[in-house]
């Protein structure tokens, strides 16, 4: 599949970070743009085959939408060359308690950042609670459109995740049935302003196995 650049596939509970650690980079002036957001698994695989990832597919947080990479882009051209200012943006980075893959000490991934208060496995496993985002319909668009692109496995745990924040379980196990329920029974679980958010409860049914599945 090809690269996905658009903030809109960031999961909704990260998509504030990623905003905002954009706003901060423009500030900074430095001459880094959003490379890339989601990715696919069988992009995932490619990027194993080629070497520049040691994260096969469903192991990187850009697989769950809480993943982004940031390339230098000065004068609109992609540019990963080393005398960029790397550090300056790895320090923002940090300064927002995301983890820089700059800091990585195998396979360093510079244009990395992703959330470090959990782990892909976590996440697969729905050990994690997971902030919903903003609003309903941000979460229920991205679920929609992540639901069919996960495995079996993640929409299981998704779903158990969900079922379990419920006060009466949902008619059924779609994605649908699951969005009137939390919609009807759970809006105090949205208004969160990042990953950090108070009202965080593992977001698996948007991306749960997206945060820290990443590794890159």
């Amino acid at each position: 599949m090809a690269r996905i650049r658009d903030i809109q596939f960031i999961h909704p509970g990260f998509r504030p970070k990623v905003r905002e650690l954009e706003r901060r980079v423009n500030a900074a002036g430095l001459p880094f743009c959003i490379y890339e957001t989601w990715r696919d698994a069988g992009r995932q695989q490619e990027g194993v085959d080629r070497g520049t990832s040691q994260a096969g597919p469903w192991h990187s947080f850009h697989n769950f939408g809480f993943g982004v990479d940031f390339v230098g882009c000065p004068g609109g051209r992609w540019s990963w060359d080393h005398s960029l200012p790397w550090e300056k943006y790895g320090k923002i980075v940090r300064s927002m308690n995301l983890q820089w893959g700059g800091d990585w000490r195998t396979l360093v991934d510079k244009p990395h950042a992703q959330p470090s208060t959990f782990t892909t496995r976590e996440l697969r496993e729905g050990l994690v609670a997971m902030p919903m985002g903003s609003t309903p319909v941000e979460w229920e668009k991205w679920l929609l459109w992540f639901w069919p692109k996960a495995t079996r496995s993640i929409q299981s745990t998704m779903t158990r995740q969900l079922q379990s924040v419920l006060r009466t379980p949902a008619s059924g196990n779609s994605p649908e049935a699951l969005i009137r329920a939390v919609r009807s029974q759970r809006p105090d679980l949205f208004g969160g302003s990042g990953v950090n958010a108070a009202t965080a409860f593992f977001v698996a049914a948007t991306g749960l196995a997206a945060w820290w599945l990443w590794k890159r």
